[in-house]
């Protein structure tokens, strides 16, 4: 039983890791598509001479 134990501990353990890594992913995912999102815009106001 102790070793049950133990390998749902661990399964627990990885599973918590899984999803912090998970949420970082898409933290930074959304912080290149801003990022991406910011360089198109400053793309568009060169290329019309113009700023918004």
């Amino acid at each position: 039983a102790d070793r049950i134990q133990a390998q749902d501990e661990q399964i627990c353990s990885q599973n918590e890791v899984i999803k912090k890594l998970k949420e970082d992913i898409e933290k930074v995912i959304r912080n290149m598509q801003d990022m991406m999102i910011r360089s198109l815009g400053l793309n568009n106001i060169t290329a019309n001479g113009t700023e918004s």
